[in-house]
């Protein structure tokens, strides 16, 4: 319920309000716009901040597999692990857009 989830910075989530956000993101992966289906896997590039801890949540509602892969890693290492698990979908922290770009190319 109403005890808190999440306390960050200056951002405050109560169980309630981190389920609902959750269930938005899962829906959202499933819709046809991205059409992530179950048992495909999702990769998140990022550090522990509220938008990657509803992601350890929403991808697994959604039915796909979650693949944290650490923001610390070098262009090359971050190529082999999205080659490996055939990631379908990737979301990038802002921080490590330019290492997960170099990633892909």
């Amino acid at each position: 319920g109403e005890s808190p989830s999440l306390l960050h910075t200056n951002t405050e989530h109560t169980w309630s309000e981190t389920h609902s956000r959750c269930l938005r993101i899962a829906s959202t992966l499933s819709s046809s716009s991205l059409g992530i289906n179950s048992g495909q896997v999702v990769s998140v590039i990022g550090p522990n901040v509220p938008s990657v801890y509803e992601l350890q949540f929403a991808v697994p509602m959604s039915g796909a597999v979650l693949n944290n892969i650490n923001p610390r890693l070098d262009a090359h290492a971050l190529s082999v692990l999205l080659r490996h698990s055939e990631s379908k979908l990737v979301f990038v922290d802002h921080h490590s857009t330019s290492l997960a770009l170099e990633a892909v190319s």
